[in-house]
């Protein structure tokens, strides 16, 4: 082998992946350019297409090959393209759906090929389950391979091949455990069948597993199937590389013996990919290419001379070109002469072999003993490549089975084998082997059990090339191909597994050749009748061809004459005889080595029916025959030449036990000719015709076989016959006539031949189908009673006797009344024994509990006046130890189901073969002899046992069959449990007989068998019955009532004109149902003989959503004006509405789910007899009314329905009330009993009553229930009622009694009594002795259930009665009868109780107790209401338990017994107390330790004490003695144990627990151990438990720690509450539980901070209560299991002192405030208040305050006294200054910036000192004085306009016109001026002198000359320019304006400071003098 292609394949992958992600975009970019659309458009329409796969991987699911669209998340691959991430656990989220395969599409399609990949699982929601199966062949969601992972280290081979899964157990070589986050390297390595798994750990590759698959696929991608809870699987790194192999299409050639060397011998090659031969050797010589061999295209041809050159056989070795290897032997063989040799054990041992397996063998006097795994050859067996072998055997155990099978082609350490290595219900799965790898070949019905002695087993097998048969007591069991199966040479042998142990008595081994076929000219006879003719074989009985209308169909096309009798093929001669009338022939057959004869007869019948029998069988001396065939001879065949030619099939997969369809395009030349494959129906259609055929082999399901066989033209003709016809039993008797078929004498098949039977123009597999219909007619048992009666179940259980017989009648009838007498059929389980499951198999043992054989007969009669059948369950799989034919003899060594007791499964054929089958069976019919209905469960087999089985019950008269799955009593069963048989052709011709296909929008069906309203599967509601019925099984039984004639486009059409698809039916074009929950359905009378619903006696009808439709009435309703429409209900029809006939229709106003019957006239009124067969009539208040029920008394007296359809009584309101009714039919000197189900409320007392006619009374009563009711899958079940009950003897002479049920007045309004489900039985229970208040033995439990205790808790199966059976049983003390208080399936125990009305205990007083159990409990003797009141709680151990105990004053105390695995003998009688026993209770009570209790209990026992003690002085009475004694106990119960906070608080030990019960199952919070102590249970939102005494000492508790489990039934949010005091207290800390896991098995411990606050006032010893809580959500019912709780200490509390504290208080109060500022004022008034109340709170013992918190305090207090001296200040001088200054602010624009902001700020400060009244007198001074200096600093704005002028006229004088030195002086001055006037900051006195200055130097310029001038002018200018750089300035001189006079001063306002300010500013300095003057003063 080779490996290539792997790095081009994966880079074109990616390449086409990346393309395929960019081919969206180049395609939109593109659109974009010649459309101008938005790419964004475009881009968001393609997002919007549905999403089929990502990057190619694909999702389907299982069993199915359509891909799903996929959702975001799902599927994530890598961006690389090397890698995947599946979110399985959203998809499941997503979907609702579980079980997905997930493949890679793109991926090239290899056979073989090396896989691998790192992958990784995470996020699981199942625990350690990984459920991921790799697969390295998928080709879609029903076709792959691989191997699973589990769990833990589970590994599993596992496939589907079209639909049918496969899987089984493989090693695990390296033990590993996959877990999850952890990341794992695997590589998968598949070749051929052969996968091989190899793992890398630590860089080393190991390998983990190899085995063969069964399925082999071929070219395929790869995948995963995924099921079982949420996870993520990660695949990174992929590689995938194809494994190029070469193979042989067969490993040895037979050539016969004439043509041997005379012809080459063409063998056809598998070539792999590119592959060639590259050598062939026979040992190490060369084969010469072209000499020796030649390869053409895909043939080996070996030449004719070299095969010469050998005289009989020879091996060759093949080599291919890329590595594979082959084998090929040729062998030489004499058609006709076979190699057989027979072992027997006089032979020794000498020639097995063990060439695999660790068992041992040696020879036994009776054989061969072979014990565990062991593959032995036979030596001396033929050395062959087929073969079969028959094994004679019995098996000495049977844990797996037998164990053991074949072994062949044993070749070295190469072998294969077939072999029953394990067991289903005691039935064989049969595998194949290969060097013993196991491969699943079947799940056999067949049981695969010790005989034990009464007779050996026989098992034949054989293999021919790659199919596999086998056969069981020579009846046919199972053939198919297996493509592991390579025809090698090799010996024979035997195979055990690991637990076989077995004795082999004789072995036969048989050389298999091919059958040699008939040359020569064919001869022929006719025979025809009814326009059909058929050509037979002149020489042996063989169709050949059918003729009708001129078309053909074929029968055999080639010519083998053989039979085969008893699994051998025999060839055989025939001589026939053709009938005078032309239309049958005989043919006498004789087979040829073996002295049996018999006659097949072939006959043309009318209506185109071809009949085959076989008869007239003689059988030689000492031999019978069992089974006969004639093997290989097609009944119906086509070829591969006719256009269209195709076998439909229905078939049997009884691995999943369904009924599948097959298709054979014979075209295509697919179909095995080497391979038989059975099929039930086969139809075979070519030509015009289409053929089916029936017969009688009944083999249930493998009837018929068919293969392909090559003709010598080239085509291949596929060709149908008979499986072998079963013509004995295994107890040797003839199997016919059979009871079915009473009229069938002979073995018989049947062919139907017809055109178009549909008027479809088309022939198809349905003409052949409807053909097949003219055979089948009423051919299953009871089938038209099924197809016409409403199906439901009913149910008793582990003693419980939910449905009494008399309560099963009138139940029916309650539904009758709904379905206006439908005919019923009921499956009612639990009619034997204990009930459901309980007793297998003694099928006599009715349920005397129930009513026993008397009132079932009644019951079955009462049905049969409604026209329904009471139809029982029965087993014939498991016995339970208790049943009385359960021995080891016929009981098997295998376990089986354990639900309330360990079964182990029957050896069915011990006990048919010995005829305790038959007689336990015969004695229930001589009980019940109108039993007309009966369901077999968990049934497979379909051959004898079947047969017997069958056989039996319609012998003794039943009418109808059911069974589990619908795959299994194919030819007897009208109805199955689980309606899964997806098989179209099935149902398409027994549609009409058998309710057992699923759900279909054609045919309806498929309803779910658990709706019930007789407590099966827990439900108890008639109406979801009566809305199935209208809205299923109504419609489903008409169609049943109408043969299905074509199946087209989801439509079907019936017979009779109807029509049904999606949900719709149409009747003659008018509708009947609508496919949205609306009905019109037709019926018939109920006496009517045709019994057509088209009679139309009646119309159903039903609308689901309500209000008004109309519908067209039937044809024979023309002739109406109007109809009557009838509601139905319980107690029968009521008219509610006479309706208009408008036009032929009438328009219905219904209410939504409420049931109608339409009637053409006025409807004869119902009536009913309710509790026939019972002197009390009326038992479940089914009248609601008081016609049977005499009503008496004021109060509110009701019949009330609980919502399911049942009727309670309910008593109501202050007053008294009763309903009575007197009873017949008693037997005068019978103990009877009357009992119900009976609760009281709110002060009300409930009462049952029977009046004798003697003048007895006989009354019990109950005044409160507390419990729910728990009595499981009963109409009570969740309700406040208990079961109570009075007996009376009834007197001699009389037979009647008064019986009464009443209620007593109360003050309460509220107060309510109820009743329900009331019953009377014959008791033997012998009457109470004097002084006892119980005595329960439980053997006088006619009413059924648990005696006078009760259940905490619905348990499935768990407490029941478990009877005594020795040695078998276990589970019993003493007598026939104890209570069981657990299940053996892990359901737990159940505690029980008692109840005042079962067992009345008076208050205080003394009793003793006592009782036997077989394990270690509790018991507790408690108040019912308040449980916290226990007077008794020990344990106790395994044996018989005594005890004392007195009751307290309460009135309703009980007995609660928890855990003892099983009761018995429960004693209780009133102890006599004497003077030595108070003595002793006194000395008890001295005894304690006082410390450790609180000391009001200890000071209330030492009253007690005190008084006992006074009284033994006196001479006391019995009564005050027991009075005495009763005080002394209830002190001692009384004392209040302290607990240490700090130590764990037991929340079982808890001083009182809460009453309340679960609301979601009525059950109350209970301990059970776990954690290694006891933990509380069935806890719920609201659960207290409280301590009365938890001493925290003086220490802080700072934390709080809860030790508990949460499980996923739990609250999101659970949380418990620490509360203060009871469960309404403070809430000191909280502290949450969130979910652990899964289940209940993991505690924690979790921690929470309590608030320093609140943990301050846990001091000393508090009452603490855990209050538990959390939200109720679907699926979220408890709050956790919790084991305890315990405080983490703080710091220790200190004594505080508040002496200075006070004195400082009384300082503080005398001190004087008047003045202080106001900030002092406050500080030290909130001081004192201070003070004042942290004086209170420590006189008030508030806690959390330390000392340093008290000395704060004061010292805080002293602090704010120090500053009472801070006086306020006079600030009316500072009013008038800010006064001023506002003013000013008005007008702060005019004064120059410099100075302003100064003023604005001592504003402001003087304000807010103003406005501080806090300020003191210095603090105003300084605001007031601050604020006028500044006012005084301000400066106005100067007056410039005089120098500007100035400064312009000197700019323009000219400087040559003065002196130079008088222009420089006035140039400086103008400078100056100019400066100054630039400067905004220049104040009016610098503008003045600048303007002063300048004035003056112009007034002195000195004019010059005109000559002259010139010079002085220079001379000046440069005077000027010198003074002016000194200056800083550029001098300017203007001759043009040189008259200084010419400018008029004018007067400026800026010559002096602002008059207003000057004025204020002497106005405040006048105050100032005056306030100086007031201080000094």
């Amino acid at each position: 082998m080779i490996q290539t292609q792997s790095e081009n394949e994966k880079e074109e992958k990616n390449m086409r992946r990346r393309l395929g992600t960019k081919a969206m975009s180049v395609f939109l970019a593109a659109a974009m350019t010649v459309s101008m659309f938005p790419v964004q458009a475009l881009a968001k329409e393609e997002d919007s297409a549905v999403q089929m796969d990502a990057d190619g991987w694909v999702l389907q699911r299982q069993s199915d090959d359509k891909n799903v669209e996929l959702q975001d998340g799902w599927i994530v691959p890598d961006e690389d393209g090397n890698g995947v991430t599946i979110d399985y656990g959203k998809i499941v989220n997503d979907t609702g759906n579980e079980g997905w395969v997930v493949f890679d599409g793109d991926e090239p399609k290899y056979k073989d090929s090396s896989l691998e990949y790192d992958i990784t699982f995470s996020e699981s929601t199942q625990g350690d389950w990984i459920a991921v199966a790799p697969a390295t062949r998928v080709t879609d969601g029903k076709n792959y391979e691989g191997f699973a992972i589990t769990n833990g280290t589970g590994l599993e081979r596992t496939g589907r091949k079209d639909g049918s899964e496969s899987y089984a157990g493989v090693d695990n070589l390296l033990g590993l455990k996959f877990e999850y986050d952890k990341t794992y390297h695997i590589r998968m390595e598949t070749v051929g069948s052969t996968i091989t798994v190899y793992v890398t750990r630590d860089g080393k590759e190991e390998k983990l597993t190899s085995f063969e698959s069964p399925i082999g696929l071929e070219e395929s991608t790869y995948g995963f199937r995924i099921w079982r809870g949420g996870k993520k699987i990660k695949v990174d790194n992929i590689e995938r590389t194809e494994i190029v192999t070469s193979s042989l299409e067969k490993n040895v050639a037979q050539i016969e013996e004439e043509k041997w060397g005379k012809e080459d011998v063409a063998v056809p090659v598998q070539f792999g990919n590119g592959d060639s031969i590259s050598a062939i050797y026979n040992g190490k010589e060369k084969l010469t290419e072209g000499q020796d061999y030649e390869v053409t295209e895909n043939t080996l041809v070996l030449k004719k001379e070299y095969i010469a050159s050998f005289d009989s056989r020879f091996r060759l070795d093949i080599e291919f070109e890329k590595g594979s290897k082959a084998s090929l032997q040729v062998v030489k063989y004499t058609p006709g002469k076979v190699q057989e040799y027979v072992w027997t054990p006089d032979q020794g041992s000498d020639m097995w072999e063990s060439i695999s397996g660790n068992g041992s063998f040696e020879m036994q006097e009776d054989g061969l003993h072979i014990t565990g795994t062991n593959a032995l050859v036979n030596t001396l067996s033929p050395f062959t490549n087929n073969g079969e072998i028959e094994i004679t055997f019995d098996a000495i155990h049977d844990y797996d089975g037998f164990d053991m099978g074949a072994l062949f082609r044993a070749d070295g350490t190469n072998w294969q084998g077939v072999a029953s290595t394990d067991s289903t219900n005691g039935e064989g799965m049969w595998d194949f082997l290969k060097n013993g790898n196991k491969s699943r070949i079947i799940w056999d019905g067949t049981q695969n059990m010790s005989r034990d002695g009464v007779m050996d087993i026989k098992i034949k097998v054989r293999f021919v090339d790659d199919s596999i048969t086998f056969w069981i007591d020579d009846q046919f069991a199972h053939t198919t191909s297996i493509s592991q199966a390579a025809a090698d040479m090799g010996n024979m042998g035997l195979y055990v597994d690991n637990k076989g142990d077995v004795v082999i008595k004789k072995v036969v081994f048989r050389e298999i050749l091919p059958f040699t076929e008939e040359t020569g000219e064919r001869k022929t006879e006719t025979i025809e009748n009814d326009g059909l003719s058929v050509r037979v074989d002149s020489d042996f009985p063989r169709v050949v061809d059918y003729t009708l209308n001129e078309k053909t169909l074929n029968g055999s096309e080639r010519r083998f004459n053989y039979v085969t009798i008893n699994t051998v093929d025999y060839p055989a001669t025939a001589t026939a005889e053709k009938s005078e009338d032309g239309k049958s022939i005989t043919y006498h057959v004789v087979p040829d080595g073996i002295d049996v004869t018999f006659d097949v007869v072939f006959t043309v019948k009318e209506d185109h029916i071809v009949e085959m029998l076989i008869k007239n069988i003689e059988e030689p001396e000492g031999m019978l025959v069992n089974s006969i065939n004639l093997p290989h001879q097609p009944l119906i065949s086509a070829n591969s030449a006719q256009e269209g030619a195709v076998l439909d099939a229905a078939w049997f997969e009884e691995n999943s036990r369904q009924i599948r369809d097959l298709q054979e395009k014979i075209t295509e030349k697919n179909t095995s000719t080497t391979a038989n494959r059975s099929a039930s129906i086969p139809i075979i259609t070519a030509n015009g015709l289409s053929a089916s055929m029936l017969n009688n082999a009944l083999l249930d399901g493998e009837e018929f076989v068919f293969r392909g066989f090559d003709l010598e033209n080239g085509e291949r003709s596929v060709g149908v016959w008979n499986q072998d016809f079963m013509y004995r039993g295994v107890d040797g008797e003839k199997i016919l006539p059979f009871p079915s078929e009473p009229d069938e004498k002979d073995l018989y098949c049947r062919i139907a031949i017809a055109e178009d039977t549909n008027d479809d123009a088309v022939v198809n597999w349905q003409d052949g189908a409807n053909a097949l219909k003219k055979l089948t007619e009423g051919l299953i048992p009871g089938g038209d009673t099924a197809a016409r009666s409403f199906f439901h179940v009913g149910y008793n259980f582990a003693s419980g006797t939910q449905q009494p017989f008399l309560k099963v009648a009138d139940n029916m009838k309650r539904l009758s009344n709904y379905i206006d007498g439908f005919s019923q059929q009921l499956v009612f389980k639990g009619y034997a024994n204990e009930g459901h499951d309980s007793g297998h198999a003694d099928y006599q043992d009715i349920n005397k509990r129930a009513g026993g054989a008397e009132d079932m007969n009644v019951a079955i009669a009462e049905a049969d006046k409604i026209n329904s059948n009471i139809g029982i369950h029965i087993n014939s799989q498991e016995a339970y130890p208790e049943a009385k034919m359960y021995n080891d003899h016929v009981m098997a060594d295998r376990l089986a189901w354990h639900w309330m007791d360990q079964s182990k499964v029957i050896r069915r054929y011990v006990d048919m073969l010995e005829g305790g089958f038959d007689d336990r069976l015969n004695q229930l019919f001589e009980q019940t002899p109108d039993l007309d209905f009966v369901y077999i469960d968990c049934w497979g087999e379909d051959r004898w046992g079947e047969k017997k089985l069958v056989g039996n019950l319609l012998n003794n008269g039943v009418e109808l069959l059911g069974t589990e799955n619908g795959e299994d009593l194919n030819r007897f069963g009208v109805w199955v449990h689980h309606p899964s048989c997806n098989g179209k052709i099935s149902q398409f011709v027994y549609n009409t007989q058998r309710d057992v296909y699923p759900s279909s929008s054609i045919y309806w069906g498929g309803y779910n068998r658990g709706v019930s309203m007789m407590s099966w599967q827990h439900n108890n509601n008639i109406n979801t019955m009566v809305e199935q019925f209208y809205t299923n099984q109504l419609p489903q039984k008409y169609l049943m009532c109408h043969e299905v004639l074509k199946v087209e486009d989801d439509m079907g059409t019936f017979e009779g004109n109807i029509t049904s698809g999606n949900w719709v039916i149409t009747k003659d074009g008018r509708k009947l149902t609508d496919g949205q929950g609306k009905i019109f359905i037709p019926w018939y009378a109920e006496d009517s003989e045709t019994k057509n619903p088209d009679e139309a006696a009646k119309i159903y009808h039903w609308n689901s959503d309500g209000g008004e439709t109309t519908w067209t009435l039937p044809d024979n309703w023309s002739d109406l004006s109007n109809v009557y429409l009838y509601k139905t209900t319980q107690n029968g029809k009521v008219l509610v509405d006479t309706i208009d006939i408008v036009d032929g229709q009438v328009t219905i106003n219904a209410d939504a789910k409420t049931p109608y019957v339409v009637y053409p006239g006025e409807a004869k009124a119902d009536e009913t007899e309710w509790s026939v067969g019972s002197p009390m009539k009326d038992t479940g208040f089914n009248s609601r009314d008081f016609s049977i029920w005499n009503k008496s008394g004021d109060a509110d007296i009701q019949f009330n329905d609980d919502g399911n359809g049942v009727s309670i009584l309910t008593m109501s309101g202050t007053e008294e009330g009763a309903v009575s009714q007197t009873m017949e039919g008693l037997v005068p000197g019978q103990k009877y009993r009357v009992a119900a189900f009976v609760g009281a409320e709110n002060g009300k007392t409930a009462r049952i009553t029977v009046e004798t006619p003697d003048g007895q009374t006989h009354e019990n009563y109950i005044d409160q229930v507390i419990m729910s009711n728990q009595y499981f899958d009963n109409y009570a079940k969740g309700k406040m009622v208990q079961k109570m009950w009075v007996d009376f003897v009834q007197p001699e002479g009389e037979t009647t009694a008064v019986v009464k049920f009443s209620a007593d007045a109360c003050d309460n309004a509220d107060g309510k009594a109820t009743f329900m489900e009331t019953r009377i039985v014959e008791t033997k229970e012998p009457d109470l002795e004097e002084g006892y208040v119980a005595n329960e033995t439980f053997e006088y439990i006619e009413q059924g259930a648990y005696g006078i205790f009760s259940p905490e808790r619905s348990a499935d199966g768990v407490p029941h009665l478990s009877e005594t059976h020795l040695p078998y049983t276990t589970d019993t003390i003493s007598g026939d009868w104890s209570l069981k208080l657990y299940g053996e399936y892990g359901q737990g125990d159940v505690t029980v109780r008692t109840s005042p009305a079962t067992m009345r205990l008076e208050p205080n007083t003394t009793y003793k107790m006592s009782f036997d159990t077989l394990g270690d409990g509790k018991v507790y003797v408690q108040s019912e209401k308040d449980g916290g009141d226990q007077v008794l709680n020990e344990s106790f151990a395994k044996g018989h338990s005594k005890f004392t105990f007195t009751t307290g004053d309460k009135n309703d105390y009980i007995v609660r017994i928890e855990k003892g695995s099983v009761l018995d003998n429960f004693v209780v009688k009133e102890d006599i107390v004497d003077k030595s026993m108070v003595e002793a209770l006194i000395e008890e009570a001295k005894a304690i330790d006082e410390s450790i209790y609180t000391e009001e209990s200890v000071k209330e026992l030492k009253a007690v004490v005190k008084e006992a003690e006074e009284l033994l002085e006196t001479e006391a009475t019995e009564e005050q003695l027991k009075e005495i004694y009763v005080k002394l106990n209830a002190a001692l119960d009384g004392l209040v144990e302290i607990v240490d906070a700090y130590e764990r608080l037991e929340f079982e030990k808890a001083d009182s627990i809460t009453t309340d019960t679960n609301p979601d199952n009525g059950g109350a919070t209970r301990p059970e151990d776990a954690d290694d102590g006891q933990v509380m249970n069935n806890t719920f939102d609201g659960a207290w438990y409280q301590f009365d005494a938890v001493d925290f000492g003086n220490t802080i508790p700072t934390k709080v720690t809860v030790r508990y489990s949460g499980a996923v039934w739990c609250f999101d949010d659970a949380r418990v509450e620490i509360r203060l005091g009871d469960k309404d207290g403070e809430v000191i800390a909280t502290v949450d539980t969130p979910r652990t896991g899964d289940d209940w098995t993991n505690y924690v411990s979790v921690t929470a901070d309590i608030d320093p606050a609140q943990a301050a006032k846990l001091e000393g010893v508090q009452k603490i209560c855990l209050v538990l809580r959390g939200t109720r959500a679907s699926g979220k019912i408890y709050a956790g299991n919790f084991n305890w709780v315990s405080f983490t200490p703080g710091e220790e509390r200190v004594e505080l002192t508040t002496d200075v504290l006070e004195y400082a208080i009384e300082l503080a109060k005398n001190a004087d405030t008047e003045g202080v500022i106001d900030s002092v004022k406050a500080t030290f008034e909130q001081a004192l208040a201070d003070a004042e109340k942290m004086l209170a709170d420590v006189n008030a013992g508030a806690t959390g305050i330390t000392q340093a918190d008290v000395d704060t305090c004061w010292q805080n207090l002293i602090k704010a006294m120090q500053y009472l001296s801070f006086k306020q200040g006079d600030k009316a001088d500072l009013e008038k200054v800010v006064a001023l200054a506002a003013d000013i602010e008005g007008r702060l624009d005019s004064y120059l910036d410099d100075g302003k902001q100064a003023f604005v700020d001592a504003l402001a400060a003087a304000r807010e000192t103003l406005a501080d009244g806090d300020a003191m007198q210095d603090e105003v001074n300084e605001a007031w004085r601050g604020l006028l200096e500044a006012m005084a600093n301000l400066r106005l704005k100067p007056d410039k306009s005089a120098l500007e002028s100035l400064i312009n006229e000197a700019s323009a004088l000219s400087e040559d016109a003065y002196e130079a030195e008088s222009f420089g002086v006035m140039r400086a001055a103008l400078a100056a001026a100019q400066e100054v006037f630039a400067d905004e900051t220049a104040d009016q006195n610098a503008v003045t002198a600048a303007e002063e200055n300048l004035k003056d130097a112009v007034a002195k310029l000195v004019p010059v000359s005109e000559g002259a001038e010139a010079d002085k002018n220079d001379t000046a200018k440069a005077t000027a320019d010198k003074q002016a750089n000194a200056a800083g300035t550029t001098a300017t001189t203007n001759a043009d304006n040189a008259d200084a006079d010419s400018t008029t001063k004018s007067a400026k306002t800026g010559d002096s400071a602002d008059p207003m300010a000057a004025a204020a500013v002497m106005a405040v300095a006048m105050a100032a003098v005056a306030v100086v003057w007031k201080k000094r003063r």
